[in-house]
Formats: structure tokens, C-alpha cells, sequence
């Protein structure tokens, strides 16, 4: 019981550790340190297309391993450390320096009016002072940011890409590559008991849901103590996954006991590459199975990639934060609320009938987010993502599995 439990006790700072990360590159490196969205996007699609080449050559080596601790536990052991690392110096990047030092600006016009707001005449002094710099070019106005500001903003340069670039291809290898894939197949290794397995994977899936609720949770609450300073509150949040994931770390290596693998049978001569990539190319169903899984990682990416960016650009809310934090709790409520419906409507109606109506709620939920304003929102900001949450967590689960 202790071995299962440390297996999938490793899951949930895996999935907090996911929630601090991909809003952080919003927070940290385009609000803070000025990288301009399609810089950052060139880069992630560049290193996800390295790291899918290096997924192969991990998963082989992996299986090819044989140590005294096993061959699993010795991927873990040596690149989750240097995930950890990547990942707290890509949250803290500011703090750390890295080469990305800005000059401090000055301070904002009519700062010195804000403290003032509580007598009668505070906000309209206030509103007068803004407005004249607006005129004067000071500040830009609220729906308009000038070229040379975006300029100033975007003056990291190469250094600001090739450290985005380093620590992100790092975290991203070292944490999921690295360290995800062989922790997958050590739970497969752990029993052959059919019950048993699927009890390991189910509490692992619960785990993993928690992890991904607990970091919104504690996003939202450290948002009450520094709503005005979110680099502040990721380092704080970096911090508090991190230590999280240590603990799960070395819990994981010190209560997981690998079984020895299988005795190899030298009289099956291995399948040369050409023969068994015709074998794949002749099984069609496989083929529209791997072509569906395409657009269906795409759809299940967006929502939560790119709700950071709806909230605070098209809300133009302010305290954005929160409220992201707040649409990413529905959402997981949307998913978890919907495992039960999934699997007996599966059960009764087929998978392949439950799929297609999954895609056409999916599509159509995520059509109308796309199309809504802020003024138009209302109710729907928080029925949108139970209604996608639902879908778009289970499209590679329970209808398609």
C-alpha cells in the first residue's frame, strides 16, 4: 500500500507543477520581461518538435536500462532534480537575473494623487491628471499601447529567446520526457493483476486531479496577499509546487520497489524498421485512430493555453489572475463532474457515438468563448468552461480509450 501510494502521491505536484508553469509564461516573460507572443510561440513549437524526437529515443533507452535500482527509477532520479531547477528559474526570472536586467522605470504620472482618493475632490484630480497625460503622451491610453513603448517593452533581444528557449526545452525534456515516461511505464511494471492496476491507475487520476485543483486554489488565495505584485506571488507559488514535488521525489525513490524485468527470449529476432512501419500503415484503423489523435491534442491544448489571454485581454480585466485561476477551477469541476455521464453513456450508446458528440459540444462550446466579448459574457464566462472542462479532459479518456 505505502509503494502505490508514493507511485501515485508523484502525479500530483506533476500537475501542479503544469498549472504554475504555462501561466507563467504569460505573467513572467510577456507581461514582466517584455517577449513578444509570437517569439514565445516560434519557440515552443520548436522545442515540442525536438523533444517529440527525443521521446523515442528515452522510451528505448529506458527500456534497455538494467541497474541494481531498476530501470525506470534512475530517469527520475537524475532529470526531475533538473526540471525542478529549470522550472524555478524560469518562474523567478526577473528575480535571478539570467542576463535580463531592465532599467527600473519611472514611476507612472499622478501616483502621488492615488493615496488622495478618499476626499471629495481626490478622484476627480485624479482623473484630470491621467487624462492630461494621456494628452502630453506620458502614459498611452487604456485600449492603445504606442510603437515605441512596445519597442521599449520588447528590448530583451536574443538573450530574452535563448533563455526562454533553454529553460523551457529543459523543463520540458527533464520533467516529461525524461522523467514522465518511464514513471507511466513503471506503474504498468508495478503488478500484473488486472484489479490491481486499474486501482493503481485509478487513484493515480485522482491525484492528478488534485494537484491540478490545488494550484488554482492556492493561486486564488495568494492573490488576496500580493494581487498587486504577480511576481511576487508565482515565486511564491513556485516555491510552495516545488517543495511539494521534492517531498513527492524522494518519496517516490525510496518506497518504489521496481520488479526485475522479464528474462529475454533471444529467439525472437527483433522486427526491422521498414516491415514494421508497413505493418502500422496497413492497419487502418490505427491509421484514423493516429489521425484523429492530431486535432484532438490541439483542441485539448487550447482552452487552457489560451484562457490567460482571453480573461485578461478581451475581459481587459485588471485582476486577471484571479479570475483565470477561477475560470481553471469550473473547468476541472466541468471534467471531473462528467467521468461517471462519459463512462455509462459509453457503455450504452458506444464509444465511437459518445466521441462524436464530445467533438460537437467541444467545437461548438469552444466557437461561442471565442466570439464573446466581455460586455456579452455574463453567466457564460462560468458555463463556458464546465462545458468545455468536460469535454476536451475526457476526448483522449473514456469514449476514445
Amino acid at each position: 500500500a505505502g509503494s502505490r501510494l508514493a507511485y501515485c502521491f508523484f502525479r500530483l505536484p506533476l500537475s501542479s507543477l503544469d498549472f504554475t508553469f504555462r501561466p507563467a509564461r504569460q505573467v513572467i516573460w510577456v507581461d514582466t520581461l517584455g517577449q513578444t507572443l509570437s517569439s514565445q510561440a516560434s519557440l515552443i513549437s520548436a522545442v515540442k518538435s525536438l523533444d517529440l524526437l527525443l521521446g523515442f529515443t528515452v522510451g528505448k533507452a529506458s527500456d534497455n536500462t538494467r541497474t541494481r535500482w531498476g530501470r525506470r527509477k534512475p530517469f527520475i532520479a537524475v532529470a526531475f532534480p533538473l526540471a525542478l531547477l529549470a522550472f524555478f528559474l524560469f518562474v523567478n526570472a526577473p528575480s535571478v537575473g539570467l542576463g535580463l536586467a531592465r532599467a527600473k522605470p519611472r514611476p507612472p504620472p499622478c501616483t502621488h494623487l492615488v493615496l488622495n482618493t478618499s476626499s471629495p475632490a481626490g478622484c476627480p484630480a485624479l482623473k484630470d491628471c491621467l487624462e492630461r497625460a494621456m494628452q502630453q503622451g506620458e502614459i498611452d491610453r487604456f485600449d492603445f499601447t504606442s510603437p515605441s513603448r512596445v519597442a521599449s517593452l520588447q528590448s530583451g533581444g536574443w538573450q530574452l529567446s535563448f533563455w526562454f528557449a533553454l529553460l523551457y526545452a529543459t523543463y520540458l525534456a527533464c520533467a516529461y520526457t525524461c522523467s514522465q515516461i518511464p514513471y507511466d511505464a513503471l506503474g504498468m511494471e508495478l503488478t500484473d493483476s488486472y484489479d490491481e492496476r486499474s486501482s493503481l491507475f485509478g487513484l493515480k487520476t485522482l491525484f492528478q486531479f488534485v494537484g491540478y485543483a490545488a494550484t488554482p486554489l492556492l493561486n486564488i488565495g495568494l492573490s488576496a496577499l500580493l494581487a498587486d505584485d504577480l511576481v511576487a506571488l508565482y515565486s511564491m507559488l513556485a516555491l510552495a509546487v516545488g517543495s511539494l514535488a521534492v517531498l513527492a521525489w524522494a518519496s517516490l525513490l525510496c518506497n518504489v520497489v521496481e520488479r526485475p524485468p522479464p528474462p529475454e527470449d533471444h529467439t525472437i529476432l527483433p522486427v526491422p524498421i521498414v516491415p514494421s512501419a508497413r505493418r502500422v500503415l496497413a492497419n487502418k484503423p490505427y491509421l484514423v485512430y493516429l489521425l484523429m489523435k492530431m486535432p484532438l491534442s490541439l483542441v485539448s491544448l487550447m482552452p487552457s493555453n489560451l484562457a490567460a489571454l482571453w480573461v485578461k485581454h478581451n475581459m481587459a480585466l485588471e485582476a486577471w489572475n484571479s479570475m483565470y485561476n477561477a475560470v481553471l477551477m469550473f473547468a476541472l469541476v466541468g471534467a471531473m463532474a462528467s467521468i461517471g455521464v462519459l463512462v455509462r453513456s459509453a457503455q450504452q450508446y458506444g464509444k465511437a457515438a459518445v466521441l462524436q458528440a464530445v467533438l460537437l459540444e467541444c467545437d461548438e462550446a469552444q466557437y461561442r468563448a471565442a466570439q464573446l466579448s466581455a460586455a456579452r459574457c455574463g453567466a457564460l464566462l462560468w458555463l463556458l468552461p464546465l462545458a468545455t472542462g468536460a469535454p476536451v479532459e475526457r476526448l483522449g479518456g473514456t469514449p476514445s480509450g
